[in-house]
């Protein structure tokens, strides 16, 4: 099931309004009873199908529990369903790809966004709608910011990481490092938070390397990864008003093509092999191993969704106990 539907908290039947020439009920529950059992009761009893523009406020009583029960019409000019449409960055490999299955297996329509095009042919295969990207340039962040007017859910996964020891980092490489990673998360949260639909959510992909980093070789990643914290921060209160709710993941080692290719590279700078620097790093970890990108999938799904509906602001470690602050 795709992610909840915007509105979230007590508003349990806001977002049904996008049914086609069906009423959407808002119900506001207060006090100690089953509002989410009652709910399809009342449906069935008290919404029917009018399929007039109606506003009704009316009030009941069920179970101890006084509700508030807002009906109104909204359609869709497909005269169909209308389903939750989500744009993931980042989606060719890795973490962003596993996003984009997943909302595409839980019934959104999603725009799987990347600089590489071939490796989104699978996705646009499975259903995905693809566009091909450079998430660094500002006129393709901006047109990309149009073409998602109206949608519910940002991912911003894009991500690139150099290794170089700490003394010979470039200023080309941290600039590059920054502007792919820190600064297109900032303006795509600027420019396609306030498009998205009221109820709707951005996460943002930062780094466990955010709060924990013991590896000097990648202090340009890690910097921009901090730095995602504190966009994030921001967002959250920018957008509460709207309301959309803004949170970032920090994922430790996730086994990916990217982690793969850092572990070659930091392997070479250390003198040993990628699987033994691998098997190092894991023994740190207190559940001995890293997560799968359909693991951190399942954790973004969850932010975006109405469960998660109080939850704004917040850094969500994912290292398997390795950062528990």
């Amino acid at each position: 099931m795709c992610p909840g539907p915007p509105g979230g908290g007590t508003d349990l039947f806001a977002g049904f309004a996008y049914l086609s020439h069906v009423p959407s009920t808002r119900i506001s529950a207060f006090g100690i009873g089953g509002a989410v059992g009652m709910a399809v009761t009342l449906l069935s009893q008290i919404v029917g199908q009018d399929n007039g523009p109606a506003s009704t406020d009316r009030a009941f009583i069920y179970d101890n529990v006084k509700v508030v029960v807002e009906t109104k019409v909204m359609r869709s000019s497909m005269g169909e369903e209308t389903r939750k449409r989500a744009v993931v960055t980042g989606a060719a490999s890795g973490i962003g790809n596993a996003v984009a299955r997943r909302l595409l297996d839980d019934g959104c329509e999603v725009l799987a966004v990347d600089i590489d095009d071939g490796g989104m042919a699978e996705l646009a295969a499975e259903g995905c709608t693809t566009r091909t990207v450079d998430v660094a340039d500002i006129d393709q962040r901006r047109e990309l910011a149009e073409a998602v007017d109206g949608f519910d859910y940002l991912v911003n996964s894009a991500g690139i990481i150099r290794i170089s020891p700490i003394f010979e980092v470039t200023v080309d490489e941290w600039r590059q490092v920054q502007t792919v990673n820190a600064e297109s998360v900032f303006f795509l949260c600027q420019l396609i938070g306030p498009r998205l639909r009221p109820g709707g959510a951005i996460v943002n992909l930062s780094s466990s390397s955010a709060k924990l980093s013991t590896s000097t070789d990648v202090a340009a990643y890690a910097a921009s990864k901090t730095t995602i914290l504190s966009i994030t921060r921001s967002f959250s209160y920018a957008l509460a008003d709207r309301p959309v709710r803004v949170n970032a993941i920090c994922p430790g080692i996730v086994d990916t093509e990217m982690q793969a290719r850092f572990l070659e590279n930091v392997a070479i700078h250390k003198n040993t092999t990628a699987a033994e620097f691998d098997a190092l790093r894991k023994k740190s970890v207190p559940l001995h191993r890293g997560a799968s990108p359909e693991e951190c999938a399942g954790l973004i799904t969850f932010l975006l969704s109405d469960e998660a509906a109080y939850m704004t602001g917040q850094a969500i470690n994912f290292t398997g106990g390795l950062v528990n602050w």
